[in-house]
């Protein structure tokens, strides 16, 4: 492993920073402000990161977020080194560890936009440590939870950047040593450090100002991606982790960070490819070179769509494209370009994208995975148009140009579907390249959960999983305070929601956690106590719960530790393909599918009519084809799935479900397609039978406003290139394609849900929770489902309306009587029908953070 260490001085440059106004600094808060998780071993986070380096980046490319270490000596005897009430600290007699305790958190979204010197800022801001004409001291009123004259040991700060496209991480380390106990003064020497797996031979940099530039834009680059990628994808969260909005807060920031992702387009395919496109595959190119799909696909070209999207109005869209256009002589990124002109627009780009697919393939190779992608992208667009005959045509051209891709026979089975020639899209699905990975180790983003697994193990356990004591010293609440009253006699913290900042772990231990990473993020059965689970039918426990064969199956095929039931239907292949037989089965009825599963892989032979259809995936339909040992299981599961939903929602005990219960039944409903009016009504009723007892629901939340921008928002978009799926993060809208074959049936649906079951105020009561639960978790830029939703409602009513309505839901959810004695007991139990049900405290400031950030959506391509 290579590395290069410097620990003398980082010489003038470093002084000039320090002696820098404050005001000319970014300021990110005190100690006091972030998480501070403890390492059950000094060391042992860091360790896993060496680990992941050695072992696991091959399956976690992006590697894990950044991260701040710091080893505080406490003293080998003393109370606070030899208890832990949360997980006892392993090897504590070790000599190398002993009086050291180790505190940690994670950070995304750090710019290095002025190299080392950006971190330094971070990390002396957050330990409190201030710098004056003479020396450095820790800031009055810093608290480490430790006694400073407990024997004068040095502090070790370490803070850890991985690099993506090097294969390296950086590491600077400050170690911080009393000088006087009195005036609090320290000195510090800071040493740096880069090792990468892939360089056999020490790199020749002797001072961190030698570094090349180069390598600080990737390590920008890289955490510019982790931002993105892991705030909208809780599965790839770790407890501890803060997310910065540094990248994206104006809109010359938002510009540049385009402008380096365009810089390194060509090393995408480094940054990962979304599991949803199975296993990466290629073409060769007329000069006889194999360009494989992860070019084109992966996550720096994920990220690029998402900042574009961060303006409703198109204005870094346009941006954007003018970037690539510049290194774009040769056509070899049109098709980022036709990604572009698909997402939402302040005008119609529908001419744009017609014609660069077909420029690009009148003049360019067509036999070549660019072009293959770019017509995949034209069968959506004709599927929008309700052409699906020539969508099917063009499918057929697919794969032949890629025949082992995952999306091309995808879009080849749905095109079948929706001509309604169910039997070639089952032949079409039967033939799917799936591949089915058990990832040998339980990490997130490539690192070890250690937060997660002590929670869960003395959950298990039937110990209390966290003393609250424990659990406000590991995640603090956020003290970013409303700059219009941090001068005032009583500064309030910004996005504060009491209920969810405070009450709700004070009466529900279980709750003492972020909803993220592969075990709280599984389902919404994860953690429960067993007065709880007791109310849900042992059934829906087998089909939702944590391990369910859904869940374990999602995950193989995605190569990954864990999935969802929130999302696993749009993030692995056999999600996927959980979710196109579905779609079959809510078309023509199970029994007909079982039907014509058995004729198709069981009659001894079944001649095709010669000339019915251009392209057909076998002439010949034999005895001899065998239906995949995946595609058997499937059936298997969604048999289980509406067999289990039938019989519930026929039996007599049909009102009396818990909350939890109807969320069960809401979440299993909408994703296998069984009466999706009535599901809806299951997740509502869970979502408001929680807010009721002034709790929250955030899995019904979730869906809710991912199936109201299904229904009510996808088609705010001008340009109508494609109504039907999610260029950002992959989702088909096969609900909404359902019942679109009835134009009429559609539109009373969508007022259906647009007034009956989700009104606009009950839209918002959920975006006011989510957005505040969020903030309690450290997530200082809104992830992609409330930007998404915040911004079309602004586009569908203006601005000033949503404030004005998110201010009005609020004042009429408000308690208004702060001094009733008995609020904590009603906290513990639903409001009864002639109680008020009130979810705001008069203190609470959400409604103020949400004004900021519509605002600023709406300034920010300006």
């Amino acid at each position: 492993m290579a590395e290069i260490s410097e620990n003398t001085d980082f010489g003038r440059s470093q002084e000039d920073f320090f002696n820098e106004p404050s005001a000319q600094r970014p300021k990110y808060g005190t100690f006091d402000e972030f998480p501070r998780l403890r390492d059950p071993s000094y060391g042992n986070v860091m360790k896993s990161r060496t680990a992941f380096q050695m072992n696991y980046v091959a399956t976690n490319p992006i590697g894990p977020p950044d991260l701040l270490y710091y080893g505080i000596y406490a003293g080998a005897t003393s109370y606070q080194f030899t208890h832990n009430d949360f997980n006892p600290l392993l090897n504590h007699n070790d000599k190398d560890v002993d009086g050291y305790i180790g505190y940690y958190h994670y950070v995304n979204g750090l710019d290095h936009h002025n190299s080392f010197q950006t971190i330094q800022n971070y990390v002396f801001s957050v330990m409190g440590i201030e710098r004056t004409q003479t020396d450095y001291h820790w800031k009055h009123g810093t608290s480490h939870g430790f006694s400073f004259d407990s024997g004068k040991k040095e502090t070790v700060v370490t803070f850890c950047s991985y690099n993506i496209f090097d294969k390296s991480e950086f590491r600077l380390r400050n170690v911080i040593t009393p000088i006087s106990v009195s005036r609090k003064t320290v000195s510090i020497d800071t040493s740096f450090q880069i090792a990468s797996n892939d360089s056999p031979k020490v790199n020749a940099w002797l001072s961190i100002h030698k570094v090349p530039q180069t390598i600080w834009d990737e390590l920008r680059c890289s955490s510019l991606i982790r931002l993105f990628c892991q705030l909208d994808d809780p599965s790839k969260q770790l407890p501890g982790l803060v997310s910065l909005n540094e990248f994206v807060s104006v809109k010359e920031q938002a510009q540049g960070s385009i402008s380096l992702l365009i810089k390194f387009l060509s090393k995408g395919y480094l940054t990962d490819s979304d599991s949803s496109y199975g296993v990466v595959t290629g073409c060769v190119n007329d000069l006889k070179i194999l360009v494989k799909t992860n070019v084109y696909r992966n996550r720096l070209i994920d990220t690029l769509l998402r900042l574009c999207e961060i303006g409703p109005n198109g204005g870094f869209t346009s941006f954007a494209i003018d970037e690539i256009n510049k290194i774009n002589a040769n056509g070899n990124w049109d098709y980022v370009i036709l990604m572009l002109l698909k997402l939402p627009n302040s005008r119609n780009t529908t001419n744009e994208f017609i014609e660069l697919i077909f420029n690009h393939l009148a003049n360019n190779e067509l036999f070549s995975t660019q072009s293959c992608l770019m017509l995949l992208e034209q069968v959506k667009f004709l599927i929008s148009k309700n052409d699906y005959q020539s969508a099917l045509k063009v499918s057929a051209t697919t794969i032949k140009i890629l025949p082992l891709d995952f999306e091309c026979w995808f879009y080849l089975a749905l095109c079948y579907t929706l001509e309604e020639d169910y039997e070639q899209a089952l032949i079409s699905m039967n033939s799917f390249p799936m591949s089915f990975t058990d990832a040998s180790a339980i990490l997130v983003s490539g690192v070890t959960d250690e937060y997660s697994g002590s929670f869960v193990r003395n959950f298990n356990n039937n110990n209390e999983p966290i003393s609250e004591k424990t659990f406000l010293k590991y995640f603090p609440q956020p003290k970013k305070y409303i700059n219009s009253l941090i001068d005032s006699d009583n500064p309030k913290v910004e996005g504060k929601m009491k209920n969810l900042w405070e009450d709700i772990f004070i009466f529900d231990p279980n709750a003492r956690h972020p909803i993220m990473g592969n075990d709280f993020y599984q389902s919404p059965l994860v953690v429960k106590s067993a007065k709880e689970t007791s109310l849900v039918d042992s059934n829906l426990i087998k089909l939702v719960g944590p391990n369910s064969t859904k869940i374990r199956l999602s995950a193989y095929s995605a190569n990954c530790s864990g999935s969802s039931i929130l999302d696993f239907t749009r993030k692995s292949t056999w999600g996927r393909s959980y979710d196109l037989l579905s779609f079959i089965v809510a078309q023509i009825g199970w029994d007909s599918t079982v039907l014509l599963k058995s004729k198709i892989f069981e009659d001894k032979q079944k001649e095709q009519k010669p000339g019915s259809r251009e392209f057909e995936v076998n002439n010949q339909v034999k005895s001899s084809i065998r239906c995949e040992s995946w595609l058997e299981k499937l059936f298997m599961v969604i048999i289980q799935d509406l067999k289990i939903l039938i019989s519930i929602s026929s039996s007599e005990r049909e009102q009396n479900h818990s909350a939890l219960e109807w969320e069960v039944l809401g979440l299993l409903g909408w994703n296998v397609k069984y009466h999706l009016k009535a599901s809806i009504s299951s997740l509502i009723t869970a979502v408001m039978g929680d807010s009721g007892s002034h709790g929250f629901n955030y899995f019904g939340s979730i869906q809710v406003l991912a199936l109201y921008d299904e229904f009510v928002l996808s088609d705010v978009n001008d340009s109508q290139i494609d109504i039907f799926t999610n260029s950002y993060n992959k989702s088909l809208f096969t609900n909404k394609l359902i019942l679109k074959q009835n134009e009429k049936v559609f539109q009373t649906f969508t007022k259906a849900v647009e007034t009956e079951l989700l009104p606009l105020d009950v839209i918002l009561l959920i975006i006011i929770k989510m957005i505040s639960w969020n903030l309690r978790w450290y997530q200082y830029v809104p992830n992609y489902l409330i930007n998404t939703v915040l911004a079309k409602l602004s586009i569908v009513h203006s601005p000033e309306y949503i404030i004005s309505k998110i201010k009005i839901v609020f004042e009429q959810n408000k308690n208004h009587n702060p001094n009733d004695r008995y609020r904590f007991l009603k906290f513990m139990r639903p409001s009864s029908t002639t109680e008020e049900a009130w979810q705001f405290d008069t203190e609470d400031t959400i409604t103020t953070y949400i004004e900021r950030i519509i605002n600023r959506m709406g300034t920010i391509e300006n």
